[in-house]
């Protein structure tokens, strides 16, 4: 049987604890200020497709394996933001190397939701294609109407391009986006969790509904986030 479908990704947004170095004016008595920040990596999906063929090995009349090929291209806009940065500051009152006003203490604004974003514009926009192979179990019901399979599919990766600006730090200071091809940061290899449906219209056209969830993170410097596929698409069935 051959699958053709849409397909996008739902990816959780993802939180990291870190530090905000400041200079300080030497008037304080300090050279620099830590001030603890927040950064928040978001993830929109974009619609993707996937592709391929798969073939089903009877056990009963109803129960039977199912493994093959096929291909997946997922898309999604990955947005940095530094949660609660500091737009203020302000002495502490204190005296320091007798200098009156003491050190400078930053503060976020009074609400504690100043986000700033760290990437704009086409940045951080990502495509992925991964080769897959899926080891399912299936069963057949309704008088072969609908189809239900459940397993894992092992994915790996083949191609990742994300949306980068790079500045000139020299004059005319200019900007370029361009796209990064590096695969150093993904995991390659990625096992999910599978549950598909197949709804035949006809007996050698039906439609499919796919969900898998990655057992494994996205990223290959952290645990999180893990990616959800979810796939709409058409079957086609040969000698059903």
């Amino acid at each position: 049987m051959f699958h053709l479908g849409a397909n996008r990704v739902v990816l959780p947004a993802v939180e990291t604890q870190s530090e905000l170095t400041a200079a300080i004016p030497v008037s304080t008595g300090i050279p620099y200020y830590k001030y603890p920040i927040t950064i928040r990596t978001e993830f929109s999906g974009k619609v993707g497709f996937d592709l391929g063929a798969k073939a089903d090995f009877a056990l009963t009349d109803r129960f039977f394996i199912a493994t093959g090929l096929q291909a997946s291209f997922v898309r999604y806009q990955k947005s940095v933001s530094i949660e609660n940065f500091p737009t203020a500051a302000e002495p502490n009152g204190a005296v320091i190397n007798g200098v009156p006003g003491g050190s400078v203490i930053f503060n976020p604004v009074p609400t504690g939701n100043n986000a700033v974003k760290l990437n704009s514009g086409g940045d951080g926009k990502t495509s992925l294609w991964y080769g897959q192979i899926p080891v399912m179990a299936g069963a057949s019901l309704f008088h072969s109407k609908l189809v239900v399979r459940a397993g894992t599919i092992f994915s790996i990766l083949a191609y990742a391009s994300e949306n980068k600006t790079r500045y000139s730090l020299t004059a005319p200071y200019t900007s370029e986006t361009y796209k990064d091809t590096d695969k150093s940061a993904y995991h390659t290899f990625q096992a999910g969790a599978a549950l598909e449906t197949t709804y035949f219209i006809w007996p050698w056209m039906g439609v499919d509904l796919s969900v898998n969830h990655s057992l494994t993170s996205l990223y290959d410097d952290q645990s999180k986030p893990r990616m959800s596929t979810v796939s709409l698409g058409l079957n086609y069935c040969i000698g059903k």
